[in-house]
């Protein structure tokens, strides 16, 4: 898992490995900020209206927090694009890369 530095106020991020060849962004401000979160068993159902827009959201933490493997500077995160469906094909190494 890496961390993506808080930029503003719209809290830290994370991307996560969870298969070779598949990232999942996982934005803290979506999410309940706990002491358990970042964890790397977890599960979120979000329940959407017809226009897309987020009715409900419930985030499971199944296991103890992790520490990431690093941390991305808000000052690089603000010239990072990322995803709007929160799931792109690659490997953590490239990170970076693949978001610029």
């Amino acid at each position: 898992m890496v961390e993506f530095e808080e930029l503003k106020d719209e809290g830290a991020g994370y991307a996560f490995q969870v298969d070779p060849g598949r990232i999942i962004f996982a934005p803290v401000q979506d999410f309940a900020c706990s002491r358990r979160f970042p964890t790397p068993d977890f599960s979120v159902v979000t329940i959407r209206a017809q226009d897309r827009t987020r009715v409900e959201q419930v985030v499971t933490k199944r296991e103890s927090k992790i520490e990431p493997i690093r941390t991305i500077l808000a000052k690089l995160k603000s010239t990072l694009k990322i995803p709007e469906d929160l799931i792109i094909q690659g490997e953590l190494a490239d990170l970076e890369r693949l978001l610029s």
